[in-house]
C-alpha cells in the first residue's frame, strides 16, 4: 500500500511543537449540534478550489483517553460519535469537495482532513 502524500502547502498553518495544527478557534464551530450547517457555511465562503483543513478530536478515542487519565470531558463536545468518518459522511452528502489528505490519528486522539472545494461547487453549497 502506498503512503498518502499531502499535496497541499501546510506551511501557513500555525503548528504546535509536535507538528500538529494549533486550535485557531474554528474547531469549536464543528461541535455545534448542526455540524452540516457549519460545513455548508464554510464551503459557501470558500472559493472554488480552496482548501478546507480540519483538525479535530475523535470523540470516542478522546473519551477513552479522558477515562484513562482522569481528565474531565470537554462539555462543548456534543456529538458522541464525532470522528473523521462522521465529518466525511457529511461532506459526501454535501458533495462539493474532494479529499486530498486524511490522517485518522495525528496525535493521541485527533484526526486531520484536507479537502478541496470542487471548481463548480459554489451554486450547490448554499442549498
Amino acid at each position: 500500500m502506498q503512503d498518502t502524500q499531502c499535496i497541499t502547502d501546510h506551511t501557513n498553518i500555525r503548528r504546535n511543537e509536535g507538528g500538529t495544527p494549533k486550535n485557531t478557534g474554528k474547531r469549536r464551530a464543528l461541535a455545534r449540534p448542526d455540524t452540516e450547517a457549519v460545513l455548508r457555511e464554510w464551503l459557501r465562503v470558500l472559493k472554488p478550489l480552496g482548501n478546507l483543513i480540519i483538525f479535530c478530536p475523535d470523540e470516542q478515542v478522546y473519551r477513552k483517553r479522558c477515562d484513562a487519565t482522569g481528565q474531565p470531558y470537554n462539555t462543548h463536545h456534543v456529538h458522541g460519535d464525532f470522528s473523521l468518518d462522521f465529518v466525511k459522511r457529511i461532506l459526501d452528502r454535501i458533495g462539493q469537495t474532494e479529499v486530498l489528505h486524511e490522517t485518522p490519528l495525528t496525535d493521541i486522539y485527533s484526526w486531520e482532513l484536507d479537502c478541496r472545494k470542487k471548481p463548480d461547487a459554489s451554486a450547490e453549497v448554499s442549498r
